[in-house]
């Protein structure tokens, strides 16, 4: 079943609307223009929304339901959100200026076949996010994937990522923008990288990974966790080497990368996903001519946490994996690591 809502003479202004029709119904805009200035949507089915320009200013879309856009042009000013709550979110047209577009439970697909603009301030987030585009993109905001690497297979190969980017022309990365994620794909043309791109302690979670530190068992009441391994072994867990690092393990596998083992889990270090002692991510950035890299590219382990003295110390997470390709790389000193 579908509720239609059909109008021509654009534009369509929208003050305020709930819908709290089940699952069973979709609500449908199909519209010339969409316009939502200082209102608020709030629908609990899923939505579909059709128009050729859409403008949402000073407004918020919030809806429970997967949710489609589709248009020739989509303008996000002011305070302005698209936020769904568990479900996924797709939004497909000629070209788009975005605010905050939310999908922190489900998949984001922003598929545009010209530009895309993130706004300063604005946050693009999912719990993965892939996004096309036939132009450029420029980041101004963050980018930020929810989901981690699975605990059984977090350092197996990494073929599918969390922060999807792929444009035709060029991707730009301004100053203080962020695109954070358990595994980050970016690929174009051209690449001017300004901000910060991070999977620091995004790997496997501390106790995890084929490289994962020692913790024995035989020191119930010791502090003392390895640190894990990958490219290197891991460090010994204090000076008398109670604990012993991690083991090395390849960090590229038939072309795909593999993140960083986390340190051993003890009584006083946290284990929890990405959290303390957890191994770096993955990062790979495919350029067809050049990249300048003048911010920073970061896939470092997480430091342990705990207790810390001359006799006990809590290994960190291993460094994960960045590659770079590109036929011209330019970049500032240290300004990309994973240790």
């Amino acid at each position: 079943v579908s509720l239609v809502f059909s109008l021509v003479p654009p534009p369509y202004i929208l003050p305020s609307l709930r819908l709290n029709q089940g699952p069973e119904f979709t609500l449908i805009f199909n519209l010339t223009g969409f316009t939502l200035r200082n209102s608020f949507i709030q629908c609990q089915p899923p939505v579909v929304v059709q128009a050729e320009s859409i403008e949402i200013d000073g407004s918020t879309f919030n809806a429970y339901g997967s949710t489609y856009f589709h248009f020739t042009e989509m303008v996000m000013n002011s305070y302005a959100e698209v936020g769904i709550n568990v479900a996924d979110l797709t939004l497909e047209g000629g070209f788009l200026q975005a605010n905050d577009i939310l999908a922190s439970k489900g998949i984001l697909t922003i598929n545009i076949t010209g530009a895309i603009t993130v706004n300063e301030g604005a946050s693009v987030i999912g719990k993965t996010v892939n996004i096309t585009c036939g132009t450029t993109f420029d980041l101004s905001g963050k980018i930020f994937s929810k989901n981690y690497l699975p605990s059984n297979s977090c350092s197996m190969p990494i073929t599918q990522y969390d922060v999807n980017v792929q444009c035709g022309e060029q991707i730009t990365i301004y100053e203080p923008a962020m695109v954070t994620g358990a595994s980050i794909y970016l690929a174009s043309q051209h690449f001017l990288h300004m901000g910060g791109i991070s999977t620091d302690g995004k790997g496997c979670s501390a106790g995890g990974g084929a490289g994962v530190g020692e913790y024995p068992q035989q020191y119930t009441t010791s502090c003392a966790s390895g640190g894990g391994g990958h490219a290197g072994q891991g460090g010994p867990g204090n000076p008398y080497a109670v604990a012993t690092g991690g083991l090395i393990y390849p960090g590229m596998i038939g072309g795909y990368l593999t993140a960083g083992s986390g340190s051993g889990i003890s009584n006083a270090s946290t284990s929890s996903s990405g959290g303390y002692g957890g191994g770096g991510g993955a990062i790979k950035i495919e350029v067809d001519i050049e990249i300048a890299v003048l911010g920073s590219i970061s896939s470092d382990g997480e430091v342990g946490q705990g207790m810390q003295s001359p006799f006990c110390a809590i290994g960190g997470g291993a460094g994960g994996s960045v590659h770079i390709k590109a036929y011209e790389i330019t970049s500032q000193p240290d300004a990309v690591q994973a240790k």
